[in-house]
């Protein structure tokens, strides 16, 4: 964790706090009774009359929950970041950008990055008005930013299939880690979907959604290869994967989850803006993906088994541990789109409300790991003895 030993995967631990600090509000958009919209927090508390009283209890530790993990995911950007371009100027990464397999990481960063942007969406504009009422006129410089992260993504992807392509590697040593190219497209394009699905200006939504294929397109695309690809290598190897890379299995469950909302938005973006009738297409594509998504989730799961057991109470700190946080995370927030089209039982709400407080309960024991390597203690907790 100091400035020459920096692993761009520690960029997962802002990606995390991200998705923990949006998956409250995605929650209240699809469960809680409001005016049509992206719900807000004059109209949450404006209506709490109308609010069945499990809805009303949440209401409070949800946005603190929304305001914590927003600042801290800012914070951690903003430690990381100048870490990450200090190695790069003084070339650190060049030997991880030849690896095809461990050139993956350095997507990491895109995706902290593209979780900023659904912060700023969804939190920031649930709590200021300011945002709410000025939110069409950002639309536009929206999506000039989104696009230059676009083709910086792009860039680095093509760059790592140029790499898979004309260097030589075994690819017996491939792991899930190499998902992150998928996962980082995927992420991406749930931005623009949004700007799409949202913009009610005509060339900003149409801009937004051709590029969001373009960016989808090609995560689903290399999740179905790598992911065949993963599965040949892993049958064909004896046992099951290093326990320092085996959390990445679980990392189908974010790619999955992303892309099923942007079909999600997408459906939404053709019947505002071209007049197609797809009301049924997001509720489909949502329950079917998060279907499939489930027993991925329990597939990986059962692999996990002995290592959430007793590796998980190991004193020790590396960066794939964060692969164990976004699972649960993502599987609440497209449970959330589930809740709101077809399953709104409180049950229902209530299993996805426990995968989030899992995915916090592991994201705190991780964050004090990394700090504490970072040499960051926190008072009443204990020292890591390894750190890697």
């Amino acid at each position: 964790m100091n400035q020459k030993t920096f692993s761009p995967i520690n960029f997962l631990a802002a990606l995390g706090a991200g998705g923990i600090a949006v998956a409250p509000f995605a929650i209240m958009q699809y469960v809680f009774p409001h005016p049509k919209g992206l719900v807000t927090q004059a109209q949450i508390h404006a209506g709490m009359s109308e609010l069945a009283g499990w809805q009303a209890l949440l209401v409070r530790p949800f946005e603190a929950i929304m305001i914590g993990f927003a600042i801290l995911h800012v914070l951690l950007l903003a430690w990381m970041i100048p870490k990450f371009l200090a190695g790069k100027r003084r070339g650190d990464y060049r030997a991880i950008a030849e690896n095809p397999l461990a050139g993956a990481q350095l997507l990491a960063p895109h995706l902290a990055i593209a979780m900023t942007f659904n912060v700023f969406i969804g939190v920031a504009r649930y709590f200021v008005p300011a945002l709410q009422s000025a939110f069409q006129d950002m639309m536009l410089p929206a999506l000039l930013a989104w696009l230059v992260l676009l083709a910086f993504t792009l860039k680095e992807v093509f760059a790592q299939l140029h790499s898979s392509f004309v260097r030589q590697f075994d690819l017996r040593e491939a792991h899930f880690g190499w998902m992150m190219s998928p996962f980082a497209l995927g992420m991406v394009s749930v931005v623009g979907s949004g700007i799409a699905a949202l913009a009610k200006s005509p060339a900003v939504a149409h801009a937004a959604a051709f590029f969001t294929l373009v960016g989808a397109t090609g995560s689903m695309f290399l999740l179905v290869v790598k992911q065949v690809t993963l599965m040949q290598v892993h049958y064909q190897k004896p046992g099951i994967p290093d326990r320092q890379l085996l959390p990445s299995i679980l990392s189908v469950v974010p790619i999955l989850t992303v892309l099923a909302i942007v079909g999600f938005r997408l459906a939404h973006y053709a019947h505002a803006q071209l007049g197609f009738h797809l009301e049924w297409a997001g509720p489909a594509i949502v329950a079917a993906v998060f279907a499939f998504q489930s027993f991925y989730m329990g597939f990986g799961l059962t692999l996990l088994r002995d290592f959430i057991v007793s590796d998980l109470r190991r004193s020790e700190y590396y960066p794939a541990l964060w692969g164990l946080v976004c699972p649960f995370v993502a599987w609440s927030v497209l449970g959330a789109f589930v809740a709101g089209s077809v399953a709104s039982a409180p049950w229902f709400v209530g299993v996805l409300v426990g995968s989030l407080t899992v995915a916090i309960l592991l994201y705190v024991g991780i964050l004090s790991r990394m700090l504490s390597c970072a040499g960051l203690r926190i008072a009443g907790l204990p020292k890591v003895q390894t750190c890697s």
